[in-house]
């Protein structure tokens, strides 16, 4: 196994998540900053909501890129419910 295919192996994790401010003209409030890892490879993302809803969203995203990467493929992107 090359060290590639190694660091590919390893799961996706929750590095960090902290408030930030709204993009540019945004008219919702309560965003957040995430990074989600894999080894040396780093997502970094942007989400609006409540903590909890905006943690949930960004778990199921994190459960599904690991069983993607495990060859179990299914949808990326759905809703994990309403943001309030």
């Amino acid at each position: 196994m090359t060290a590639t295919n190694s660091v590919n192996q390893l799961p996706y994790t929750l590095e960090s998540i902290s408030s930030c401010e709204p993009p540019y003209q945004s008219t919702e409030n309560n965003w957040y900053q995430y990074k989600i890892s894999q080894g040396t490879n780093t997502i970094t993302g942007y989400k609006s909501g409540e903590y909890t809803y905006v943690l949930q969203s960004i778990n199921a995203n994190i459960e599904r890129l690991n069983l993607r990467q495990k060859g179990k493929f299914g949808p990326l992107h759905t809703s994990t419910g309403s943001k309030k």
